[in-house]
């Protein structure tokens, strides 16, 4: 019995003891919560993840500017000119131009700048990663007609190009046979998306629209450019007359208006 009886003290002791310390954590436990309530959450850093390609990401273009996009705008352009023809077609999201591949055979991957291809697949364009410069390549052989083709150095507007034949060079200065100095920085590309007929494509100052004659570029800042064919290069101004393939019932043809620049 005596030990029964200080075992009782013991237990009831033990109770007390931690009825009291319960009593004194609670309010911590109260005032804890509430800061875990107040406070907010703190970020998680993830690690860096590898890069599934080898092709830097496509870089996003806006819409021009006035400064950039030059005097000759859609409304100041007469019906039936290759600029205003140009400027008005329906035009491609460049969003599904940005993969392309390294060689004729190579896998696909995603790549800075824009890229695309006739629908015959015969002539390839890409830009640079600022999109300021464009370069395609006939992949079916040398473009003839380009003056100076063949010959490398440089011309009066003071661009540097090589003696590439099957390459044309599109910048504010103007289209150029071969590779030009700016054109180096362009990977061109192959197996790039295709560019429907009447359809075109605007990359900062570059527009190209794909039509069954050939492809014709202009850069608005210079409304000059090019049209090239399999086989045909040839310089080309925004107030030229576009040709009877290019033309629609709103747009007469106006072939016998002078070409070349409007000053």
């Amino acid at each position: 019995m005596p030990w029964y009886g200080l075992g009782a003290h013991r237990t009831r002791s033990r109770r007390r003891t931690a009825g009291s310390g319960l009593a004194m954590i609670a309010p911590l436990l109260i005032a804890g919560c509430s800061l875990l309530d107040d406070s907010a959450p703190e970020g998680i850093v993830l690690p860096p993840t590898d890069e599934l390609s080898t092709f830097t990401a496509p870089s996003t273009t806006t819409a021009p500017t006035s400064e950039e996009t030059g005097g000759d705008t859609p409304d100041r352009l007469r019906s039936g000119t290759i600029g205003r023809v140009i400027a008005m077609a329906p035009r491609a999201d460049t969003a599904d131009y940005g993969r392309g591949a390294t060689s004729p055979t190579g896998s696909r991957g995603t790549a800075s700048g824009f890229h695309f291809s006739t629908p015959d697949r015969e002539i390839n364009c890409s830009t640079s990663f600022d999109n300021r410069t464009l370069v395609c390549r006939n992949n079916d052989g040398d473009l003839t007609g380009a003056p100076g083709s063949g010959a490398s150095g440089t011309d009066s507007a003071g661009m540097t190009c090589d003696g590439s034949e099957n390459l044309v060079t599109l910048t504010r200065d103007g289209s150029r046979p071969g590779l030009c100095d700016a054109g180096t920085e362009v990977n061109l590309l192959y197996r790039s998306t295709v560019l429907p007929y009447g359809t075109t494509i605007t990359m900062s100052r570059i527009s190209c629209l794909a039509d069954v004659s050939g492809l014709y570029c202009l850069e608005s800042r210079s409304n000059s450019g090019f049209m090239i064919t399999d086989k045909q290069f040839a310089v080309i101004y925004a107030s030229d007359p576009a040709p009877k393939s290019m033309l629609t019932e709103d747009d007469p043809d106006i072939s016998t208006m002078p070409t070349g620049p409007t000053g």
